[in-house]
């Protein structure tokens, strides 16, 4: 994502688990969103599970989201290695 831009994500494919036994109440995932040329923070339990010590906004089915973020370059990124997402950069008007 370039500086100086609008930045809007949708799901298109949410990952497999996220509709567990009760359904789902706190969003889909997790996008965590990084400096960009940085590498993610991402930490492997013993049981093989990953979890990101990085920022994140949670994603929501169904709607964009505008992306909230400071001025700058970033890059995004997700845990869950099954989920479909789509974001558009959108640059200043005028």
């Amino acid at each position: 994502m370039a500086a100086k831009t609008t930045d809007w994500v949708t799901v298109t494919r949410p990952p497999a688990e996220y509709d567990g036994l009760f359904g789902h109440i706190n969003g889909v995932a997790d996008l965590h969103i990084i400096p960009a040329g940085t590498v993610p923070a991402i930490v492997t339990q013993p049981n093989g599970y990953q979890d990101s010590k990085d920022p994140f906004v949670v994603l929501q089915q169904g709607s964009w989201q505008m992306l909230s973020i400071k001025p700058g370059s970033w890059q995004v990124y997700s845990a869950q290695h099954d989920l479909g997402i789509t974001v558009v950069s959108c640059p200043p008007s005028g």
